[in-house]
């Protein structure tokens, strides 16, 4: 009778983690997720890989992405966003498009580990002044294949 109930609840435990696995990593798969506040984040720090694409809410003002190697989708900054600081210090690889639109009050974009962008699109909006009211520093790309001189520049249209 002892042995029968021990191995009633192996069963019942092996069961409850395979649950909380699994709702751990459900949000990996979601085709699109909101971040607000960090806690959003910190949330998807058990996925190496996400699905869908990563958008930033208006609210968040200093975000990190832990854990996050790839995302198959897009990572957009929309317009109007207060995020000053983003880091992503394991992301390697954004499928789809980056794209910061007017992402006026972002002074630090530190994602070291990047190699790998579908598009970068970088947006102002036309009735801003150039340069941003902070002027962001965008530091040199340092790929294996690159030369030392190789780095991103933001031109404006005339």
């Amino acid at each position: 009778m002892r042995l029968k109930t021990l191995k009633l609840s192996l069963i019942y435990s092996f069961t409850t983690i395979t649950v909380v696995s699994s709702q751990s990593t459900s949000n990996c798969i979601a085709e699109l997720q909101t971040i607000n506040p960090q806690s959003d984040l910190d949330v998807l720090s058990n996925c190496v890989t996400l699905s869908g694409s990563l958008d930033f809410g208006r609210d968040i003002i200093n975000a990190t992405i832990k854990g996050i190697q790839t995302t198959r989708g897009a990572l957009r900054i929309p317009y109007g966003a207060k995020v000053q600081r983003l880091e992503a210090p394991d992301l390697s690889f954004i499928g789809g498009i980056m794209h910061l639109n007017g992402a006026l009050n972002l002074t630090v974009l530190r994602m070291p580990s990047l190699t790998n962008v579908g598009s970068l699109r970088l947006t102002r909006p036309t009735e801003s002044p150039y340069p941003y009211p902070t002027q962001p520093t965008i530091s040199p790309y340092h790929h294996p294949a690159n030369q030392p001189e190789d780095y991103i520049e933001v031109f404006e249209d005339d």
